[in-house]
């Protein structure tokens, strides 16, 4: 099964004084953090100098460690004699990915109400400060970092963005920043698949893709078919949708038992605060809902899955074998004899007698003939 969500959104957009860590491989700092980890996470000067710097004097070992500090990987012990790894040390030890701290003024696109990743994009302005002449921008608003957006950013949570190949994690965050009068318009098209699959594809004024994003499919395929009031209408020890037979859409669907929901402006609380646009869910195992449904169902199927002559004990077992998709209703289920199906196949056509009537009437009358 695969769901499919789409949503136009408005992203704000602010621009904040922030400490961030851009994701990068650096292989001098990694060994360091590696090599406290093989250590039971602590790392003191000497050991330093004599298993990783060639027995350089210690100075250059606590130089290296005190580096280590600024970068966050670590920390000094209460009397300064060793360091120990922070989680931040322990992610990089074990992924090999260092985010390197930096400072600066940066517009970051900016959407809290789910779906999507909080932070969209994040540039670079390359100023340290608001009063500067070049960030007098009159768009701007000056705004009060509240304690959501803080906590929404900050780490342990890292961020991937749409048509960035790029890493960060916010540090820090000072109260004082500004807000843009216009946000930025994004389509967004999510598709989560049963198989542990999802990719989020964005358009408009941010272009790219995301994937391996937090929702899982069960939780929202259970969530969107509560939103659209067909939960009680799910049977999850056989894992189908019982449905009337008038439920059935297509010759598709009747055939191979799955069904496609379509719905406009649905409200869900697992994937977005808002509604979304449009949920489709594509491939859902369907069963029929009451006896009546199955013998509709099984009757549609065998006047529609005849394809050629059959003599009686052939259609014995071509009903036979239709009935066995019914479960629990096999045993109910009641079977016209060859005949009676083809006169039910006649007496339907409304111009010119089908082939079908006659894969079956055929069989019998050249029986007849024979006798």
């Amino acid at each position: 099964m695969k769901i499919l969500i789409e949503k136009e959104i408005s992203a704000e957009v602010f621009m904040l004084l922030m400490e961030i860590g851009k994701a990068t491989e650096r292989k001098d700092i990694i060994s360091v953090v590696r090599l406290a980890a093989e250590k039971g996470g602590e790392l003191s000067p000497d050991v330093l100098c004599r298993e990783l710097l060639n027995d350089r004097p210690e100075i250059v070992g606590r130089t290296v460690l005190n580096r280590c500090c600024n970068e966050r990987l670590m920390k000094w012990s209460d009397d300064d004699q060793f360091t120990h790894l922070t989680p931040t040390g322990e992610y990089a030890a074990e992924t090999g990915i260092h985010y390197q701290a930096m400072r600066n003024i940066y517009e970051i696109v900016y959407y809290d109400k789910g779906l999507v990743p909080c932070l969209l994009d994040c540039k670079d302005t390359g100023q340290s400060d608001f009063n500067s002449k070049e960030n007098k921008n009159p768009s701007l608003r000056p705004y009060d970092v509240n304690n959501d957006v803080k906590n929404n950013l900050t780490e342990p949570i890292s961020f991937k963005f749409p048509g960035k190949n790029e890493e960060i994690k916010v540090f820090s965050i000072e109260t004082n920043g500004g807000r843009s009068d216009s946000g930025k318009k994004l389509k967004i098209s999510y598709t989560l698949s049963d198989d542990g699959t999802n990719e989020l594809m964005f358009s408009g004024e941010i272009k790219g893709k995301l994937s391996n994003l937090e929702y899982t499919f069960p939780e929202g395929f259970k969530s969107i078919l509560k939103s659209i009031k067909r939960y009680n209408d799910w049977d999850s020890k056989s894992e189908n949708l019982t449905v009337h037979f008038s439920d059935l859409t297509n010759d598709y669907e009747k055939r191979n038992f799955l069904q496609k929901i379509s719905e406009k402006i649905v409200d869900d609380d697992y994937f977005c605060k808002e509604a979304l646009d449009s949920v489709t869910i594509i491939g859902i195992p369907v069963f029929p809902k009451t006896l009546e449904d199955a013998q509709e169902w099984f009757m549609w199927l065998l006047k529609n899955e005849l394809n050629d002559y059959l003599e009686e004990d052939q259609y014995q077992e071509y009903s036979e074998k239709i009935r066995q998709k019914f479960g629990h209703f096999e045993e109910d289920l009641d079977i016209p004899d060859s005949q009676e199906l083809a006169e039910f196949i006649r007496q339907e056509s409304a111009e010119k007698i089908p082939d079908k009537y006659w894969y079956l009437v055929a069989p019998v009358d050249l029986r007849k003939m024979e006798v």
